[in-house]
C-alpha cells in the first residue's frame, strides 16, 4: 500500500497508513473530499477498492466557528457515514478531543480480562502474591492499552482507581464494609496504584517521543500551528503536554534526561521490582488520537479525519511493543500495617541500587490537634506515646490533676512530629481543650479483683461528667473518645451532659470497644494458624461481661468453626479483661492493650477527619440498629463523624449469635438507663 500509494501520500499528520487503513486528515470537508476521490482514482487503477461500507469520517470541533454545513463528505455519489468516534485497534477517538469513551471502553475491556481469569484470580488455593502478578500481566495491561497518549484528567484517574480496587478486593475475597485499607490490599498481592503505571506509561512514551529525530512523523506535530486560532466557549481542554509537564514537575525531571534511556527509564520507573518476566503490550499509534491530544491548542481549529478501508488485506503489520515492568515496595509504621495509610505521599526516592530500588514515604503534614484527659494514668501515658507517634498530629495535649508534668517532658524528647503540652489540675482544663479536634477521655479509676465494670459507676461517672463538661465548653466540635469504664453507662452520661449544654452531636461521640476488636481478632487467629493482618472479627453490643459478642460467623476470612470453639472463644473475648486483672494480681487492669486498642481508633479518626473515605471500626454509638439507644457495631467514620452504621453484620447471625443478642440486650439497657438517669438526677441537683 505504501509503495503504490507513495506520490500522492501528503505528510504526517495530514495522511496516516495503518496496515491496510488510510487516515486523512484536513481542515474542511472540501478538502476531504478532494482527497478522497484521488485516493479512490489511485487505488482503483491499482486494482484495489475502496470499501463504501467501512469508510467513514469524523469531524473534530475545536472551537465556534461553523463552515460547509451544506457540504456533504462523498465516495463518488455515496455520501460518507458521520460518526461521532473512532475505534481502532482497541483505542476510541473522539470528535469532541475527549477520551471518556476510550478511558471506560478500557476499564471494560479490563473486566473482560478479569472475569476470563476469575478462576485463578479467585481461587483461595492461589497465593495472593500469584495473583497479583497474574493481574498485572493479563487484566492490567488490557486496562493500560494505549494510556500514554491520555490526556487524563482526575475523573479518569478515579474510574480507574475504583475499577481496579474493586477487582483486587474481589480477588482477595474483600468488600469495602470489611474494612481493610485499599494498601494492606495492594501490599497483600503486589499492585500499586493504577495512576502511577499510567503515569510511568507516558513519560515512558514522552521518552521515547523526545529521543526520535525531528523529522520524524511523531515529531511533526509539534510544529504545526494555525493562524486565526479561536477557542470555543466552556473550559479550555486538557492536552497530553500539560499532563507531562505536571509528570515531571512531580517526579523533578527535565526534558534533557530523556536522552539517556536508562536514566530515564529508572527515574520514572513506578514499579520496580514488581517481577522481571512480566510483559504488558500496548500499542501507540500516535494518530488521530494523538492529533487530538498532543498538538498545541494552535493546531487545534478544525479538522475532518476519514478512514478507508481496502478490499485487499496486507498481513504483515507490526507496530506492538512490548515493556518489562517491575515493582518493589516497602512501608513501614510505628502503629502496624493499620496506620500505614498515613505514610502514602510518595517523596523522591533516597536509595538507588543496581537491581533494586526502594521507595520511601513520608506522613501528609501533621494538622490536627488530640487531647488526652487522664494522661498520667496507666492508659494515659502509653496512649500518649502511641498518639505522639501519628504522623497526622501536630499538637498533643496531656491534660491530668497530677504527675503529667514529668509526662510531657518525656514524651517531648520523641523525634515525631507532635509538640506537647502539659496541663495541670482543673484550672488548666479548659485550656488544655482550647482548639481541639479529637478529645481521649482514659481518667478514672482501674478496676480491681473482684470488681466488675459497674462497680466503677459511681466514681468514675462523677469524672467522666466533668470533663465532658469542659469539653461541651471549650471545644464542642470535636470528637469525643471514651475510654473510661463503664462504658455501657459512661456514654450515655456524656450524651445527658452534651444535651444539657445544647451541643450534643450524636455522631462525634464514641465509646471505644476497639479492645474488644483487638482481643477477638487475636485469640482467632492464634486458634486458627492465621496472620493476625488477615483476621477480622466484628464485635457488637456493649463492653461489659456478656453485653460483648463477637460475631465469629463473620470472621474474615471466613473459617469454620465448632459449637464449642464458638462458646469458648466467646466467653474467653468477654472475660479477657478479668483475665488481666487477676493475672496483675490487684496492680492494675488491662493497661497497655487498651492503650493499643485506643490508639487505633484515634488514627482511624484521625484519617478519616484528613479525607479518607474508607475507614470502618467497631464502637459504641448511638444507633438505630436495635431497640436500644445506645449500641456497639461496626461503623464507617468521615470528617463529620460516623457517616453510617454497618446493618450488614445483624444479618444473617447464626442461632448462637442470635440467642446471644438477645440474652445481652436487657443487661446493656440496664446500664444504659442507669447512665441517663444518673446524668438527669445531677442535672436536677445542681
Amino acid at each position: 500500500m505504501d509503495v503504490l500509494t507513495r506520490h500522492i501520500q501528503g505528510e504526517v499528520p495530514w495522511c496516516m497508513l495503518f496496515a491496510d487503513d488510510v487516515v486523512l486528515i484536513d481542515e474542511t470537508r472540501g478538502g476531504v473530499n478532494d482527497k478522497l476521490e484521488v485516493w479512490r482514482q489511485t487505488l482503483e487503477s491499482k486494482g484495489f477498492r475502496l470499501s463504501r461500507s467501512k469508510t467513514e469520517y469524523l469531524e473534530c470541533k475545536f472551537n465556534d466557528v461553523r463552515l460547509e454545513n451544506e457540504v456533504a463528505v462523498k465516495l463518488e455519489s455515496q455520501e460518507v457515514c458521520k460518526k461521532d468516534s473512532f475505534k481502532y485497534l482497541g483505542s476510541v477517538i473522539q470528535g469532541n478531543g475527549e477520551i471518556d469513551e476510550d478511558v471506560l471502553h478500557r476499564i471494560g475491556a479490563g473486566w473482560m480480562k478479569w472475569k476470563l481469569a476469575s478462576g485463578v484470580l479467585c481461587d483461595k488455593k492461589v497465593p495472593p502474591k500469584l495473583k497479583g502478578k497474574f493481574y498485572r500481566v493479563v487484566v492490567r495491561s488490557a486496562m493500560l492499552y494505549g494510556a500514554e497518549c491520555w490526556p487524563v484528567k482526575n475523573s479518569h484517574i478515579q474510574k480507574m482507581k475504583v475499577a481496579e480496587m474493586r477487582m483486587l478486593r474481589w480477588m482477595c475475597g474483600l468488600t469495602r464494609g470489611d474494612r481493610v485499607r485499599n494498601e494492606i490490599i495492594r501490599e497483600k498481592v503486589g499492585v500499586t496504584p493504577v495512576e502511577y503505571k499510567m503515569r510511568e506509561v507516558r513519560l515512558r512514551w514522552f521518552g521515547h517521543v523526545m529521543r526520535r529525530g525531528m523529522d520524524a512523523p511523531v515529531r511533526r506535530c509539534e510544529r504545526l500551528a494555525l493562524d486565526g486560532f479561536r477557542r470555543g466557549r466552556g473550559r479550555p481542554k486538557k492536552y497530553w503536554g500539560e499532563v507531562i509537564r505536571r509528570d515531571m514537575e512531580q517526579l523533578q525531571l527535565t526534558e534533557d534526561m530523556t536522552l539517556d534511556r536508562k536514566i530515564w527509564r529508572t527515574r520514572i520507573r513506578a514499579e520496580v521490582g514488581e517481577m522481571a518476566s512480566a510483559s504488558a503490550t500496548t500499542l501507540s499509534v500516535g494518530s488521530a488520537a494523538s492529533f487530538g491530544s498532543i498538538v498545541s491548542p494552535k493546531l487545534q481549529s478544525k479538522a475532518f479525519v476519514a478512514k478507508c478501508n481496502a478490499r485487499n488485506y496486507l498481513r504483515n503489520f507490526s507496530g506492538l511493543k512490548a515493556e518489562a515492568f517491575v515493582q518493589c515496595e516497602s512501608e513501614s509504621s510505628f502503629l502496624g500495617r493499620e496506620s500505614v495509610a498515613a505514610l502514602r505521599q510518595s517523596i523522591t526516592p533516597k536509595a538507588q541500587k543496581d537491581k533494586q530500588r526502594s521507595w520511601n514515604h513520608v506522613q501528609p503534614q501533621a494538622s490536627y490537634k488530640v487531647a488526652v484527659l487522664g494522661a498520667s494514668g496507666g492508659i494515659g501515658q502509653p496512649l500518649a506515646l502511641l498518639i505522639k507517634m501519628s504522623p497526622l498530629v501536630s499538637s498533643l495535649h496531656l491534660y491530668d490533676i497530677a504527675n503529667v508534668k514529668g509526662v510531657a517532658a518525656d514524651l517531648s524528647h520523641c523525634n515525631t512530629p507532635a509538640q506537647v503540652f502539659d496541663f495541670t489540675g482543673a484550672s488548666e482544663l479548659a485550656n488544655s481543650l482550647k482548639g481541639v479536634d479529637v478529645v481521649v477521655i482514659p481518667a478514672g479509676v482501674p478496676r480491681k479483683p473482684g470488681m466488675t465494670r459497674d462497680d466503677l459507676f459511681n466514681v468514675n461517672a462523677n469524672i467522666v461528667k466533668g470533663l465532658v463538661e469542659a469539653v461541651a465548653d471549650n471545644c464542642p466540635d470535636a470528637f469525643i473518645h471514651i475510654i473510661s469504664n463503664p462504658i455501657n453507662s459512661t456514654v450515655p452520661i456524656a450524651a445527658e451532659v452534651l444535651k444539657q449544654k445544647g451541643v450534643y452531636d450524636p455522631k462525634k461521640l464514641f465509646g471505644l470497644t476497639t479492645l474488644d476488636v483487638v482481643r477477638a481478632n487475636t485469640f482467632v487467629a492464634r486458634e486458627k494458624n492465621l496472620r493476625l493482618i488477615d483476621v477480622d472479627v466484628p464485635v457488637i453490643g456493649g463492653h461489659a461481661g456478656i453485653t460483648i459478642l463477637p460475631l465469629l460467623s463473620k470472621t474474615r476470612p471466613s473459617i469454620a468453626f465448632t459449637d464449642e470453639e464458638v462458646q469458648e472463644l466467646t466467653a474467653r473475648i468477654q472475660n479477657a479483661g478479668t483475665e488481666v486483672v487477676e493475672a496483675k494480681a490487684g496492680a492494675g487492669s488491662a493497661t497497655l492493650s487498651m492503650a493499643y486498642a485506643s490508639a487505633r481508633f484515634v488514627e482511624s479518626s484521625l484519617r478519616a477527619l484528613d479525607g479518607d473515605a474508607d475507614v470502618y471500626e467497631c464502637s459504641y454509638v448511638q444507633s438505630d440498629l436495635t431497640e436500644l439507644p445506645f449500641f456497639a457495631s461496626r461503623v464507617k467514620l468521615g470528617r463529620k463523624g460516623v457517616e453510617a452504621l454497618i446493618s450488614s453484620d445483624l444479618n444473617g447471625l447464626t442461632e448462637y449469635e442470635q440467642k446471644s443478642l438477645e440474652a445481652l440486650k436487657p443487661e446493656l439497657k440496664a446500664s444504659i438507663e442507669r447512665g441517663i438517669a444518673y446524668a438527669q438526677k445531677q442535672a436536677v441537683t445542681s
